[in-house]
């Protein structure tokens, strides 16, 4: 656990992941936390079996469509065809801690599902806490934020391969996503349907937890901020913004299919009980992709009562 006044964050080797943000000791976690995670730790079964996996800020690999999709039709109502690598979640990390920041690393060697080829690579990936919002914010609110410095560095490569960092923040069922849009954008449909609308400067998706629905947008559709905000509770809600890097001129390596992939730089899910946001680093490969690339993300979290956090939403989102 990482604990300054500022909050507390509770960190886990298992996907390098980020199990819980919560702005004290007593709070709630802002996560999503999997209802059986505790049932499964008590028996030592692995939590990577669940499905969607345990919660939480985690990183995984991408292209999806190489690493977890079997080399066959998809199955997208019960998921047969899909499996997540043990190189990947719960992977091999260490984790080490120093001052108020842990680091992650390991050295994956993951399987191309397409082929049966092994890629191999390093990455180290960092988490701090940050002392200040972004901005100036009433007294009233509360807020705690971090930041992820990451590094990925190819070993082993081959042609055709490639590996970009794909980072996901789960939340619970009932949360609402904000993506602001640069103008009105339609997002790419990935499988099945959501609640999703868009409008002149944003799409919103309140997340009902049940469709199994993904979307994506590319690098050139969105400024690089995105936010999930909860519902009132007791006259109070919680908003949790990640900002992050876009390049607009390197690729991205996920996509739908592999003829899509290329400019998909966020993606969002709703289904297993939580909805997450989804964004995605620039791949790394053989030439002409860079051989290692670093990425940086900030997160803050936000709790104050519904006109506080909208106020938020217009300063830091740039949405009506």
């Amino acid at each position: 656990m990482v604990h300054t006044r500022n909050g507390n964050l509770v960190c886990s080797p298992a996907g390098a992941r980020i199990v819980a943000m919560a702005f004290s000791e007593d709070d709630q976690n802002l996560f999503f936390t999997h209802p059986d995670l505790a049932d499964m730790v008590s028996k030592g079964t692995p939590s990577a079996q669940l499905a969607g996996g345990p919660g939480g800020d985690r990183v995984r690999f991408a292209p999806e469509y190489v690493f977890a999709w079997e080399d066959k039709p998809r199955d997208l109502i019960q998921f047969s065809t899909y499996a997540v690598q043990e190189q990947e979640d719960p992977g091999d990390y260490e984790m080490t801690r120093k001052a108020d920041a842990i680091t992650f690393t390991a050295n994956p060697v993951m399987t191309d599902k397409r082929d049966g080829r092994q890629i191999s690579f390093s990455i180290v990936r960092k988490v701090s806490l940050l002392r200040a919002p972004p901005i100036d914010i009433p007294a009233a609110l509360r807020f705690m934020g971090y930041a992820i410095h990451q590094t990925i560095t190819s070993i082993d490569f081959q042609e055709g391969q490639e590996v970009g960092l794909w980072n996901l923040i789960q939340v619970p069922a009932g949360h609402t996503l904000i993506v602001p849009t640069i103008g009105k954008q339609a997002p790419m449909p990935y499988f099945n349907t959501g609640a999703w609308t868009s409008h002149d400067d944003h799409l919103i998706w309140p997340y009902g937890g049940k469709s199994n629905a993904k979307i994506g947008f590319s690098a050139d559709q969105i400024p690089g901020r995105t936010a999930a905000v909860s519902p009132v509770i007791h006259g109070r809600q919680s908003l949790i913004i990640r900002d992050f890097n876009i390049e607009t001129e390197m690729r991205y390596c996920d996509g739908p299919t592999p003829e899509s992939a290329g400019s998909q730089v966020f993606q969002a899910w709703d289904g297993f009980g939580f909805g997450e946001m989804e964004y995605h680093a620039p791949a790394v490969g053989l030439a002409p992709l860079p051989g290692t690339y670093t990425d940086t993300s900030l997160v803050w979290a936000f709790d104050g009562d519904e006109q506080q956090v909208e106020w938020l939403r217009i300063q830091l989102l740039g949405i009506q």
